[in-house]
């Protein structure tokens, strides 16, 4: 009879601890991602309204403004080459407020490509979800022409002893480009994989067309931001990656 007893104790207790197991998640099965953006003028780190900079044109300018939606991110998985999208993200970055996002609840997995778009789906451009980086507020949003803005860049152009206005504001779901980059990295348990990405100025501005700021200095729509936006496959590199 005692045999008995210790045996149903035994029972009891290992169905206890099954139930309490079911409760809990899978240990080291979903890790992170943290995109942080450079911003660089060349080989220069970019300063807002203090330093001076030269591009392929040969016009010194300077920058008091710049910022961008990355949106749509994806990574895709090295073993069957399936592009696997990541939680919905709409976020602005901009220079001097806010550099850096990371994405949670990521398949530990090996991945060799990481998507993005620069911009906003046309869905999101023309919705009325005005939360977080889409708030208005931002100053992303035209009332006017209602739509968002996909990247900001404003400056200066420096002539001899007179300086004038760069105004670059690109919108239009026409210029909605995708981004893919090199990865070769893995999501770990657990982990963050922090991926540094280099966002170019000059290339923005140079590759594969290149501006002139003498006769192009104050665009929004048109031929001459498409070309901009063009430019948007060359300014984005990856840099240092981390595993946090």
């Amino acid at each position: 009879m005692k045999n008995y007893k210790i045996i149903i104790l035994f029972l009891l207790v290992a169905l206890f601890a099954c139930k309490e197991e079911e409760k809990v998640a899978p240990v080291g099965t979903i890790g992170s991602l943290s995109l942080n953006f450079d911003n660089v003028v060349g080989a220069s780190d970019l300063k807002l309204n203090t330093d001076k900079y030269t591009n392929a044109h040969g016009d010194t300018f300077s920058v008091s403004l710049f910022k961008y939606y990355i949106s749509n991110v994806k990574l895709r998985r090295k073993a069957d080459q399936v592009w696997v999208a990541l939680a919905e993200s709409n976020i602005l970055i901009e220079e001097g407020v806010k550099d850096k996002f990371t994405l949670s609840a990521i398949t530990a997995s090996n991945y060799d490509m990481l998507e993005f778009k620069v911009g906003l789906d046309s869905a999101t451009n023309f919705g009325t979800n005005f939360n977080e980086d889409l708030n208005k507020s931002k100053g992303m949003y035209w009332e006017w022409n209602p739509q968002y803005v996909f990247l900001k860049f404003e400056g200066k152009r420096y002539y001899n002893a007179t300086n004038e206005a760069l105004v670059f504001h690109i919108a239009d779901n026409a210029n909605l480009k995708t981004i893919q980059l090199p990865l070769s990295q893995a999501v770990y348990p657990n982990k963050v994989l922090a991926v540094h990405i280099k966002t170019d100025i000059l290339k923005m501005f140079d590759s594969p067309n290149q501006t002139d700021f003498t006769k192009v200095n104050n665009v929004m729509m048109g031929a001459e931001v498409a070309k901009i936006a063009q430019n948007y496959t060359s300014m984005f590199s990856v840099g240092k990656i981390e595993v946090q």
